[in-house]
Formats: C-alpha cells, structure tokens, sequence
C-alpha cells in the first residue's frame, strides 16, 4: 500500500554554521539551485520544484524550475501550511488520500500547480524564525523511495542548503520588502504582467523580456525583439538611449525622464521614457529596465502663458526665455542618428520666445550662453556624465561670425565647467541670409577639419529640423563610435503640456 513518509529534516546541518557561498557569485549560485531543482526533479520522476523562503510569518519563492511562479510574499501558518515546522514530507501517490491533497493545495497555491499526484517536502532550518522550504510536485504517482533513494534524497537536500544559507545575507535584507524583486525570473515576471510599455535588458542592452504593449512601440512581435539589441528594436534613437543606459550600469543611479518623439504620419506620437535599474541581486548584478508610458498629443490651450517684456533689459529676457521655454527633455531623431533636447518652443508664444532669443544673443551674450551652459551642464551630469567623454563639439554656425556663434560660445562654456577640451572640429561657412531652415538647406556640406576617435559631446543651441546636427553626427561617426548630441531647444510643446 502506498502511503506516505514523513520525518525531521536537519541531520547535519546546525543554524550556527556559517555556511559560505563556495566561492560562486550570486549569479553562480542561483544556477547551482536550478541545477540541484531540475537534478531533484530527474531523480523523483516529478514535474517541478520550488524554494521558498521562510521569515517571521512570511514565504515567497526564491527560485523554481519548470513551474508557474507568483512571487509574492504569502502569509505562514497553520491554515497555509498544514505540516509541522521541520517536518520532511514524501507523498507519492496522494490521490488516495483526499484530506491530505486538500491541505496540501493550500500550500502549494502560490506556485499555481494544478493536477499534482505527488510531493516532495524538504525544510532547510536557516536561524531563529527562518527556514527553506523546498516543494517537488508531480502530476503522476511513483512508487515509495528505497533506502538508497532517500540518502541520496539527504545529499541533494544537503547541497541545496549548503547554497541557501550563502543567500541569507541578501534574503534577509529584504525583509521588510517582501514584494521586492531578487531574480531574474522575478523581474521578468513583473515585465511580462506590466500594464504599460516596459522592457527589460541586459547588460549588452539586448531585450530579455517585455510586456504586451512593447509590440506596440516596436511595431514587431515580442518574440522577434528577444535577444535584439537597442538598434533593431528603437532604430535611430539607439545611440542616446545607449549613452543613457551605461551611464546607468556604471553609476547605478535611475535616469531622469525623458520624452521619446516618434514620428508618425499626420500625427505626432509621444513615449515618455524611464531607464531604472531592477536590483536583480541574487543573479550577481543589476538589469536595466525601461519603462515606456504613452501619452496622446494635447490640443493648444493658450491660457496662462507669460508674455515677453518689453524693452531690452537682458537680465529680464533671459529669465523669460528661462520661465517659459519648459524644461522638457526628449530624445529626437532625424534620418538614423538620434539627439537630445533640453527645452521646447512653447507653440502660442513661439513668436515672442525666438524673438528674445535673438535678442539675448546680441545684448546678453556671454551671460545667456554662460547659464545655457550651466544648465545643460547639470542634466549631462544626471542622465550620462562627463567621464566617458574626451571632448566638448560645437555644431558650427553660419550666419555669425565664429567669435560670436551662440552654439560656439554655449560649448566653451560647458567645457569649462565640464573640464573638457573644446574642439572646433567642423570648418565655420559664412553665409548669408538667415537661418531659417529653408535657406539652410542649400548650404554647402560642412566640412570635418579634425578627426577624432574618443567618444564626444556635440552641442547645439537650437535644432529646428536636427539637419546640422545629423550633418556633424554623421562626420563624426567615421572615426567616433559614440557622439552624443544635445540642443539645448528642439520642437514645439503645446500651451496644456506647458502648465
């Protein structure tokens, strides 16, 4: 007759012995637990597996192997576990016995299995108020284990102890967040259930996971971006979205906000962007998550907008330019290269904006460009940094003279207080006319003077259309790998936007 086998787990093991992570990363650890799981799993015959962890009143699971996982925290007690504290349990055939598969489904609910015949039960005492629950289930019966079968059971329970224990330093640190994230599946199970935009990548910035509403963005199925790097799945906003996402892994800090502007024909699409780091700790590093929300175009409302002063006090038109140009950074694109913005036009006093920019360039000069500077100074500090740069680029102006450039001026200044050479990499074209974009496009190319193979910063003050800036990114990129390019104002924002 088939019954079941029960006993006191923890021969061998003490909750005083420091038991050490054998030398692995965390990432080498969580895989010698997938691999003891699925060695567990061939052994019994059975289907799947799961470790919880258990503290004070609390479990969640900390890995699996081929079963549904829901990783939340789950309350501990008698109505959720049935079975004493350390108690081994070994249910081989557990369809006879209807009382015992009724408390068994309540504690294996958080792992969502269904049509289970058998079990497994392994407890891995940890400390005062703490242990490791291992759960196999099985949707056929087997036979009762031998002998042999069960001292071989006692050395894989041993192996897989010897692992957790390592983990408990980290485990214990998330106590009070029992919702947490500490793995890579985890992670990827929160991408996957996202109710909006988000992806999740790895390190090389290629797609492991991503939520339904991905497709949408990407216009590609999920299964077509998996292994993909940034440049398949967003094209040309690859190259700022890069710089953004390794100034991340190397500093650890989430990104600032951005807004992405993806051209659609007769309309105007807007992804507002989040790069933030999931602390994935118990896989031994951090994963890059980018979480993307849509938002429709807003219809111009022109109510509370500042209007310009009048009469030519410069202090008072550069606050203006400062109070009503929104703080608005995005990332832009035009042909295959990719830019970032600081500012916007705010369309119902577009007029009056550019008028005083034009103003402070001939009676505010050195001081418009020296906060200009600041300003964009302290943004490349928060989303990519300076340290990985090895020169300051201005996009060449035209129609002024090269000592009087604004985009020239804005660039020394930054390098000044970035601490970083200024080069004038591109020849100056004086032209005559103006600078509307119209005209602009039958100047003549530009001309690259100075080849540089470091990564660069190029700046602009104003990118209209991004013609100049896609010019000198596309020169640059000859001998440059990384050129990251700023313009202190692109594109237009409505008056509601604004508020």
């Amino acid at each position: 007759m088939i019954g079941m086998q029960t006993g006191h787990a923890g021969q061998g093991f003490s909750e005083a012995l420091p038991v050490p992570f054998g030398g692995g990363s965390g990432l080498t650890d969580h895989l010698s637990l997938q691999q003891l799981l699925a060695s567990l799993c061939a052994f019994l015959t059975m289907d799947s597996a799961s470790i919880y962890y258990v503290s004070h009143g609390t479990r969640r699971v900390i890995v699996s192997y081929l079963s549904q996982r829901s990783f939340c925290s789950y309350p501990e007690n008698s109505q959720s576990n049935p079975f004493e504290t350390l108690e081994r349990v070994i249910a081989p055939d557990i369809d006879a016995k209807p009382r015992l598969r009724k408390a068994l489904r309540r504690i294996t609910s958080s792992i969502e299995t269904d049509n289970w015949n058998s079990l497994v039960r392994l407890v891995i005492p940890a400390g005062q108020g703490e242990r490791f629950a291992v759960l196999v289930t099985g949707t056929k019966t087997r036979k009762p284990l031998s002998r042999p079968e069960i001292r071989y059971l006692d050395q894989i329970q041993e192996g897989i102890g010897r692992v957790c224990l390592g983990l408990l330093p980290l485990l214990r640190r998330f106590r009070g967040r029992p919702g947490f994230p500490l793995t890579l599946e985890e992670v990827a199970h929160i991408v996957r259930g996202a109710g909006s935009a988000m992806g999740m990548r790895d390190d090389k910035l290629r797609m492991l996971a991503a939520s339904p509403d991905v497709e949408g963005l990407c216009g590609q199925k999920i299964t077509n971006l998996l292994g993909r790097d940034l440049k398949f799945t967003i094209g040309s906003f690859a190259d700022s979205m890069a710089v953004l996402a390794r100034h991340a892994i190397e500093t650890g800090f989430t990104t600032p906000s951005f807004e992405v502007a993806i051209p659609v024909p007769g309309t105007r699409r807007v992804a507002h962007v989040e790069l933030s780091l999931s602390p994935a700790y118990l896989i031994g590093r951090k994963l890059p998550v980018f979480v993307a929300h849509y938002q429709k175009p807003r219809r111009l409302d022109g109510k509370n907008i500042r209007n310009p002063p009048s009469g030519f006090d410069d202090g008072a038109i550069v606050d203006f330019l400062f109070d009503t140009l929104p703080r608005h950074r995005c990332i832009r694109n035009r042909g295959d290269i990719s830019y970032i913005t600081i500012r916007s036009w705010s369309l119902p006093i577009k007029t009056h904006q550019i008028k005083a920019f034009a103003a402070i360039k001939r009676h505010a000069f050195d001081a418009a460009a020296a906060r200009i500077a600041k300003e964009i100074h302290g943004e490349v500090e928060r989303f990519a940094g300076f340290d990985g740069f090895s020169a300051i680029i201005p996009v060449p102006g035209g129609h002024s003279d090269p000592r009087s450039t604004f985009s020239v001026a804005v660039a020394r200044a930054l390098s000044q207080l970035a601490g970083l050479p200024l080069i004038n990499a591109f020849d100056h074209q004086q032209l005559t006319g103006t600078s509307h974009p119209k005209a602009n496009a039958q100047r003549p190319a530009m001309n690259l003077n100075t080849r540089i193979n470091r990564p660069v910063i190029l700046i602009d003050d104003v990118a209209t259309s991004g013609r100049h800036i896609e010019e000198c990114v596309n020169l640059l990129r000859g001998d440059c790998k990384t050129v990251l390019a700023i313009a202190w104002i692109g594109g237009n924002l409505t008056a509601a936007k604004a508020q």
